[in-house]
């Protein structure tokens, strides 16, 4: 039966809290940033600038919108943002092919420029001006301080090659670092030269500060093993560390268990090994940062949920933990430690601080439990730890929204402070600010503490008996003594849909060995112990609860459990109280659609609503939350205001709507991107024709024009449109007639069948009509304002039946020159079946050599060769090519004369040649 908590427990309200240290007082949030687009933004790497900003680094498929000012170039792209020192944007980029483009990491160059490096699989295409091969390559990007491209390079074999991590060299050079499945393989000079040992190897890449390949090294064991981080060390060596699951050989001096483990490899500056290392469990184990520490030893960290044995010293707390493993400058193994609760801890990022310490930094899935002791406030949030030179945790914090928060980088700044960067889902809410823009955002928190000299507390215990934890709270009905529901972090209980307002709460623990010692703060407060199960905070007489009756407002709950007078983890949760009865449902505010302008227009009217359920809106109220200061209201209190006096930048605007009860509904928010007008009106001026061979000016091509090409000395073409300014955001070809082609060009030069940096694509045109339009626009991929287009029409046509090959004296068969047929397309990317590159090795050669080449799709082929008389040496060799997949044909013409011979091959979209020389 119910019973009023008895007056003696409200002896203890006067009574001041035990002097109990808070894990990570000093450090607070300062301010957090959130910057994304429309879509999916996910970041993967932040680095501290010179000038104390940050730039934020990671892969996304958002268009234009919200925090990002550019459209998609693919599938996926680079995407950076640079801030200042207080994370306000200063300008973002982004960069990709027409493919999948993944950015890994990034560093600041000694120009006070930047090198972001990543994997992509796009042809060349957008900002990408090279293409290593047809499969995922390392692609790197230099820019300036203002994000401008300055170059692009790719380095890859004909598997797939995944770059982690980028590394500078005494020289000015760099190391890319990252794991490779290809063989030795590739297009000169960005080939992999050395052959894979197993599965899966390090590869690692030499380049100069131009991005000029120097070396190439590959190691690795006979499964797979993949490489994460490379760090220098003080000998102008460098640390390979990742993960392996490769038993001993190849490279790999040490096994380790059936699962993956720790793989550290120690290299020279030019890439010989040195020594290598294994450290693992029982289980799996992945490696996730590695440091250099001030001893000159190393710092090892990952994820491990393997219990004790071999190198891991404790058991795991949860599905997964934290593992640290301190090394001397050998690799010798000093010390490790776990840090975990009861879920899954995913280990992202390291970094040291001015006294030696580490600050250790990941996403934690798990409530406090283990040797967690801060609460889970959403899905998944940030966990940052402090821990000293020996491995003893000294603070920690949780920093996070109602969702999915996954920290990915630390950093800490020269005044003591530290920057925490990851990727959120989380709407605005417990630690976050801002509201979610899109699927997923970069999150950026700066972290500042009470006092730069504010000493480390003490040490905590580092593995508490599991047995003394508390695991949960549970809200009592103490009118019926049963159970209502789990009392989760920041829950909110109203009493008006309770069953009763006569309430308990009950803690639950693994053990009944223990006492506890109940904590309540907030609107009302309390301070009890109890002694035996169950452990109930207000009190009971057997099952038989005390009733407690709450008052609206926000309370904090802790629970401190207590074995042989040795205090255990505290389990602490926040909760809030309402009073609001069903009869009125809360309204909804919509603000409308994120918006985009351009200059001169400068206003627009905002498409706002409001909803109510059971009632009608009788206010509308708008505010503007940031961006310039030049924003006029017609009214700020109508659904649907005019808002005049804009200028080029980033504008939020916020809707709140009142119900006919007074009720008030949340804030909802709208984005308007107003982008500056062009000065110069864009255009399409004219067209030239190109020579493929030489990169040089043959003609101008206008309406009405009758081109013979049999007349030039070459039969490798391309046609460049010339616009006014010389640069604009992008340019949309529409090429119909005897051809047809619609594509997007980026970058100058602006050729129809594309370039590489002025190296103009060669194809073979087909004679006969045509009409060519081409279209400006102000942004990249088609998007923004359209300039002037110039569309004309012209005829190609070929009045002799020899086409004078500036790489051959072989005169083509009359019939290969008719209308019928398009000639040979050698690297062409306006037909998806067209070959990515027909090659020969050797070249010349002696008796055999290897025909190679692959299709962007499936496709039937016939491959053919002949000698300069027109001759077939060899039966046609048909097949089915599958997408991406590169065949090789191996002929033996050891028994034919030495000379200059043709391959033809042949699809049913295009046929291609190639010379091949046998004999010196």
């Amino acid at each position: 039966m119910p019973r009023k908590f008895t007056q003696v427990f409200f002896s203890l309200l006067l009574c001041a809290l035990l002097n109990h240290p808070v894990l990570g007082q000093g450090f607070q949030k300062a301010w957090d940033k959130t910057f994304g687009g429309s879509s999916s933004d996910i970041l993967l790497t932040s680095i501290t600038c010179k000038d104390g900003g940050v730039l934020l680094a990671g892969a996304s498929d958002s268009n234009g919108g919200g925090s990002k000012s550019s459209n998609s170039k693919g599938i996926q792209d680079f995407w950076v943002v640079k801030t200042d020192e207080n994370g306000n944007k200063n300008w973002d980029k982004t960069f990709g092919g027409s493919g999948n483009d993944f950015l890994q990491t990034a560093l600041q160059t000694p120009d006070g420029g930047f090198i972001l490096a990543g994997t992509s699989n796009s042809p060349v295409s957008g900002d990408k001006s090279v293409s290593a091969s047809s499969q995922y390559d390392y692609w790197i990007v230099k820019i300036n301080a203002s994000g401008d491209k300055q170059w692009d390079k790719s380095f890859g074999g004909t598997g797939n090659d995944h770059l982690r991590s980028i590394c500078p060299t005494s020289d000015g050079g760099y190391l890319l670092a990252g794991s490779s499945n290809s063989p030795a393989s590739g297009r000169a000079p960005y080939n992999k030269t050395t052959s894979n040992r197993g599965e899966q190897d390090y590869w690692v890449v030499k380049i100069n500060a131009a991005g000029t390949k120097l070396w190439d090294k590959t190691f690795g064991g006979s499964n797979y093993d993949y490489l994460q981080t490379i760090v220098p060390t003080r000998n102008n060596g460098f640390i390979l560390a990742g993960s392996s699951y490769s038993s001993k050989g190849g490279d790999k001096s040490e096994s380790g268990t059936a699962y993956s483990d720790y793989w550290v490899l120690k290299i020279d500056a030019s890439g010989n090994k040195q020594w290598d290392k294994t450290y693992g469990g029982s289980q799996e184990e992945t490696l996730k940062a590695c440091l250099v520490t001030s001893d000159g030893g190393l710092l090892l960290a990952g994820n491990s949920n393997s219990q004790a044995g071999s190198e891991k010293s404790t058991n795991s707390y949860g599905l997964n933990d934290f593992w640290l493993i301190k090394t001397d400058a050998s690799g010798n193994k000093q010390w490790d430690k776990t840090y975990g609760g009861n879920n899954n801890d995913y280990l992202q990022a390291i970094t040291q601080t001015s006294n030696s310490s580490f600050l250790v930094g990941g996403t934690s899935k798990s409530p406090a439990s283990g040797n967690k002791t801060s609460a889970l406030k959403g899905d998944a949030d940030f966990w940052i730890l402090k821990i000293n030179a020996s491995g003893s945790k000294q603070w920690e914090k949780t920093y996070g929204g109602e969702r999915y928060d996954n920290l990915q980088a630390l950093h800490t700044t020269s005044n003591g402070n530290f920057f925490a960067s990851g990727t959120s889902n989380s709407g605005s809410d417990n630690d976050k600010n801002a509201p979610n823009r899109g699927e997923s955002d970069y999150w950026l928190l700066s972290l500042k503490s009470g006092s730069q000299d504010e000493p480390d507390e003490p040490d905590v215990p580092e593995d508490p008996t599991p047995e003394q934890l508390v695991e949960s709270f549970t809200l009592l009905n103490a009118d019926k003594d049963s159970d209502i529901q789990t009392l989760a972090n920041n829950a909110v209980l109203n009493l008006a849909t309770l069953p009763t307002t006569n309430l308990n709460i009950r803690a639950n623990t693994r053990t009944n060995a223990v006492s506890l010692v109940f904590r309540l703060s907030g609107t009302q407060s309390l301070e009890r112990n109890e002694t035996s199960a169950p452990y109930i905070v207000f009190g009971a007489s057997g099952n038989d609860y005390y009733n407690w009756n709450f008052v609206p407002g926000n309370y904090t709950l802790e629970a401190i459990p207590t074995l042989n007078s040795q205090p255990g983890l505290t389990y602490k949760i926040n909760f809030q109280v309402i009073n609001q009865g069903s009869g009125n449902k809360i309204p909804v505010a919509e603000a409308g659609a994120n918006t985009t302008l351009t200059l001169p227009k400068n206003s627009l009217t905002l498409n706002g609503s409001g909803s109510d359920p059971d009632g009608s809106i009788t206010k509308y109220q708008w505010s503007q939350l940031s961006g310039p200061n030049t924003a006029t209201f017609n009214s700020k209190e109508i659904a649907k205001p005019t808002v005049t006096n804009l200028i080029a930048g980033t504008y939020t605007f916020s809707l709140m709507v009142t119900d006919n009860k007074n009720a008030s509904s949340l804030a909802d928010q709208v984005v308007v991107t107003v982008n500056s007008s062009n000065t110069t009106t864009q255009q399409v001026t004219s067209y030239t024709l190109m020579n493929a061979d030489t990169d040089t000016e043959i003609m101008t091509i206008t309406d009405g024009s009758v081109i013979n090409l049999s007349t030039f000395p070459t039969k490798n073409f391309n046609i460049r449109a010339n616009t006014n300014p010389g640069k604009v955001g992008s340019l949309v070809y529409a090429l119909s007639g005897a051809y047809t082609i619609n594509k997007s060009e980026t970058a100058a030069p602006y050729a129809l069948f594309g370039d590489d940096a002025g190296d103009f694509k060669p194809i073979a045109l087909k004679v006969g009509q045509y009409n060519l339009k081409a279209t400006p626009y102000t942004l990249a991929s088609g998007s923004g304002t359209a300039g002037t287009p110039l569309a004309i029409s012209f005829k190609l046509t070929r009045t002799s039946a020899s086409a004078n090959n500036s790489d051959s004296s072989y005169v083509y068969p009359e019939e290969e020159l008719g209308e019928e047929e398009p000639w040979d397309i050698y690297a062409s990317d306006t037909d998806p079946a067209s070959v990515v590159e027909l090659t020969n090795y050797p070249n010349p050669f002696q008796e055999n050599t290897t025909l190679r080449f692959t299709f962007a799709e499936e496709q039937e082929y016939t491959l053919e060769v002949y000698d300069l008389h027109g001759t077939s040496i060899s039966e046609p060799r048909q097949g089915l090519a599958l997408p991406g997949e590169p065949v090789t044909q191996i002929y033996d013409l050891s028994q034919s004369p030495n000379g200059i011979y043709l391959v033809k091959l042949i699809t049913s979209r295009e046929v291609q040649h190639l010379q091949i020389i046998h004999g010196d």
